[in-house]
């Protein structure tokens, strides 16, 4: 049995959040990534551990241009209709990262939960979808013209 050591960790609300809907075992993640980080002993090994979380950086990458969009958008929507879009944008971005296709992403958008958050929006399920993937386009063509 390993040596535990419980420690306490400070984590900004939306990471907490994150973490929950991907239902990551926070303790087990930093254990095994720490160590995979600093286990590292050649060049090659290096390359390869940059490689693995090149996808890890694009993800943060969509999510910083997403917290930068949310702040350039107008004021005028109320807090109900940005706060249902911001709900779809967030859970929808990691569905394309996940590369999921247009037909999981329908049948995604028509639970009865999305179902709500488009009439907040006074849509339709395929007009947000539409607007959720032009929105996803944009932020992504964004990332990579930084890279």
């Amino acid at each position: 049995m390993r040596d535990k050591v419980q420690t306490s960790l400070w984590l900004d609300r939306d990471v907490k959040r994150l973490i929950e809907d991907e239902r990551i075992n926070l303790s087990r993640w930093v254990n095994e990534n720490v160590l995979i980080s600093l286990s590292v002993d050649n060049e090659a090994e290096i390359l390869g551990k940059i490689k693995e979380h090149e996808a890890s950086i694009k993800i943060l990458k969509s999510r910083f241009e997403l917290v930068k969009a949310r702040k350039k958008e107008n004021n005028s929507v109320s807090f109900v209709e940005k706060q249902a879009l911001d709900e779809l944008r967030e859970y929808f971005s990691a569905r394309m990262v996940s590369e999921k296709s247009r037909d999981e992403n329908i049948a995604w958008i028509l639970s009865p939960r999305n179902v709500g958050r488009c009439k907040i929006l006074k849509k339709t399920s395929e007009q947000v979808l539409d607007e959720l993937e032009a929105w996803f386009d944009g932020v992504k063509k964004s990332v990579d013209e930084k890279d």
